[in-house]
């Protein structure tokens, strides 16, 4: 909120772009260094295009631009639009939808070292994990399981997290039908060896 109100960091200043140092992004030589802070260098746009001048707006524009080339699209570029599928509808949550994704990741009363959460099958399937991890936080044996869209009725097991301090223990598997792995040890198995893994854990 602060960097969208004009803030600065005055160690970075005009800076536009940055990476961590144990990368070389090809981008790197094009721009010129500014500033390190930690493990990442600041760089910013050569010439009148990288000075404080090209990041000041001078005068508020009173609506967003129209673009021709989106009109089709929406009713704010002057078209009719076209409808969008549920699934792509951005809203701002309401109470009962919010207090149904809480219920959803929260753990049962009497199992608090299990949560279970819904995937999203657009989202980054490394997500799943990054998902997990903060639903586990603080807890030290914690299983996660991510359920896929239910189909026919089924939520079927498209995600598994398991970590156990006292023992060392701990694994993430996919369902690779649903989220490809390079690595296919990180496959979820199927049939009787999924209820397997998923049985010691419970």
């Amino acid at each position: 909120m602060a960097a969208l109100a004009g803030s600065v960091d005055p160690r970075v200043g005009a800076a536009t772009h940055y990476h961590a140092d144990y990368v070389v992004p090809y981008w790197r030589d094009s721009l010129i260094k500014t500033a390190q802070v930690g493990a990442h260098l600041f760089y910013r746009w050569p010439g009148t295009w990288g000075g404080v001048d090209a990041l000041q707006r001078k005068a508020r524009l009173p609506e967003e631009p129209r673009i021709a080339a989106l009109e089709p699209l929406s009713p704010a570029h002057g078209g009719a639009g076209l409808a969008l599928a549920e699934s792509d509808a951005v809203t701002a949550p309401d109470e009962a939808s919010s207090a149904h994704a809480l219920a959803q990741s929260a753990p049962a009363p009497n199992r608090p070292d299990r949560v279970e959460f819904a995937l999203d099958p657009a989202a980054f399937s490394g997500s799943y994990a990054i998902r997990a991890l903060s639903l586990c936080a603080g807890k030290p044996k914690c299983v996660a399981f991510g359920r896929a869209p239910a189909t026919g009725g089924h939520a079927p097991l498209g995600f598994l997290y398991v970590r156990d301090n006292r023992t060392g223990a701990e694994g993430a598997w996919w369902d690779c039908a649903i989220a490809p792995r390079i690595d296919r040890a990180q496959c979820l198995p199927k049939g009787p060896a999924q209820d397997r893994l998923v049985a010691e854990w419970l």
